[in-house]
């Protein structure tokens, strides 16, 4: 999640994630009024991706889903209902929805499990 505080003259930039919070050095608007005007188009342009929403869940028609590979074959997963959301912002961000195959005329239910990995990093030792 992107963000920014700002107190009378005073800006900083914020980046918050389920590991912790990144913050910019503070400056003033008035004496750097082009890196203000700058964050302000940035922040107009930035896709939702870059704003934190899971890239992996899409929305056609009215319809949100996944997409799967299963034996070689493309799956949609239609979401139906949310059924648990973790409640605090640290941790893996574990959400449980309920969700179907499309073209399923029985609707089958199936349940979702979606969770933040984060990044991993892999040194030689």
């Amino acid at each position: 999640m992107l963000g920014f505080t700002q107190y009378e003259l005073i800006m900083r930039l914020w980046q918050f994630d389920r590991v912790g919070a990144v913050a910019s050095p503070p400056f003033d608007i008035n004496k750097d009024s082009l890196q203000f005007v700058s964050i302000v188009l940035g922040y107009l342009w930035t896709n939702e991706e870059q704003l934190g929403y899971d890239p992996s869940i899409k929305e056609s028609e009215g319809e949100r889903y996944i997409e799967i590979t299963r034996d070689d074959q493309k799956e949609r997963l239609i979401l139906d209902t949310l059924m648990r959301r973790a409640p605090s912002v640290v941790g893996q961000a574990m959400t449980c929805c309920k969700a179907y195959r499309d073209g399923d005329e029985s609707k089958t239910p199936l349940v979702i499990k979606d969770s933040w990995q984060g990044f991993v990093a892999i040194s030689r030792a």
